[in-house]
């Protein structure tokens, strides 16, 4: 069985012949009709392919389109957005201001002290004249204007005075509560107990990690003392060294060269033509030949064991036992004596 065919709709077919009428202007250069040509369909006929597309393609362009928002859109989660800050800066000023006066000075004679004294600053300022104090009237006119002038400038002062020092009691006192206030704020918050969210994220610390104070050592003065006693021997033993150098240095300085007929002599001897041809090596020709090559290690150690070999008689020619107990024994009596020997 076919399936019904769909009924026409009145804005479909408006719609089609509109855009036939609008084509066939096109083609034939004339303006199309502004009202709808009357068109004779006869009973039973169905409207065409050309007005299902066009009813399609107007109803699509009608209903308004849906944005798709991709999750990597940075639209896609709607976040509110924030008010307008409505700060006020006001614009810079240029230049500056002077530092207003302080009028109500400590010094005494400098200025009004407080309001009270205001009448008589006024009165130290602008003095009544002689014939004022007296009671005398005023001898003219011009006179009597020039005391009506000086009265209303008292007036003033006085009363501008006055305004000024409640003022400045009014600053003074906001000044001070504010200050108090602040104090007191800042002392509560420092004094506070801690919140209970502060004290249930606090990280967990040890009750031995809290006990930061350090014990007193309880052996402290035996310590210092015994510190006392190894700097003092520290110093003995300097003291002992520096004496030892300077017994060293004077014994040792008998046999300077001090003067250039000395030198001379000790050159001429160490640098003579047969200065090696001396001793066992006779026709030696450096020190080599004369005392041989010097000992090693190992000749220390075998001498200090007592070992000894008859090829190096030469070697140790100085290294007998007469000369290390010689040797021993100067060393005994600088000990012993305290200085050092020759």
């Amino acid at each position: 069985m076919t399936p019904p065919l769909a009924r026409p709709v009145l804005s479909a077919i408006c719609g089609a012949l509109r855009a036939q009428t609008g084509t066939a202007a096109r083609r034939t250069g004339t303006p199309g009709s502004r009202f709808l040509p009357s068109v004779h369909r006869p009973l039973g006929t169905t409207p065409s392919k050309d007005a299902h597309a066009a009813t399609a393609a107007r109803t699509a362009a009608e209903e308004p389109t849906a944005t798709v928002l991709p999750p990597e859109s940075p639209n896609y989660v709607l976040v509110p957005t924030p008010p307008q800050n409505a700060e006020h800066k006001p614009p810079p000023i240029k230049g500056h201001l002077p530092v207003p006066r302080d009028i109500f000075t400590r010094r005494t004679g400098g200025g009004p002290t407080k309001g009270a004294h205001a009448a008589a600053h006024v009165q130290a300022v602008l003095p009544r004249s002689a014939a004022e104090q007296e009671g005398r009237p005023a001898r003219s006119a011009a006179e009597a204007a020039r005391r009506a002038d000086t009265d209303m400038r008292r007036r003033n002062l006085e009363a501008g005075l006055a305004g000024l020092w409640e003022r400045h009691e009014a600053t003074a006192g906001a000044r001070a509560e504010r200050g108090a206030r602040r104090a007191a704020e800042n002392r509560a918050a420092a004094l506070a107990p801690d919140r209970d969210d502060d004290l249930f994220t606090r990280p967990t610390v040890s009750a031995s990690t809290r006990r930061t104070a350090v014990p007193l050592d309880p052996l402290r003065f035996e310590r210092a003392e015994a510190a006392r006693e190894r700097t003092a021997a520290a110093a003995r033993r300097k003291s002992d060294d520096r004496r030892d150098a300077l017994a060293h240095l004077y014994m040792a300085a008998g046999s300077f060269i001090v003067d250039e007929a000395e030198l001379e002599r000790r050159v001429e001897a160490e640098f003579a033509a047969g200065v090696f041809q001396g001793g066992l090596g006779f026709n030696g020709e450096s020190v080599w030949d004369v005392w041989g090559v010097p000992p090693s290690v190992a000749d220390l150690v075998r001498d200090m064991d007592g070992i000894s070999f008859p090829s190096r008689v030469a070697q140790n020619a100085h290294t007998d036992s007469h000369d290390r107990t010689a040797k021993r024994q100067m060393i005994v009596s600088e000990h012993l004596t305290g200085g050092k020997l020759d």
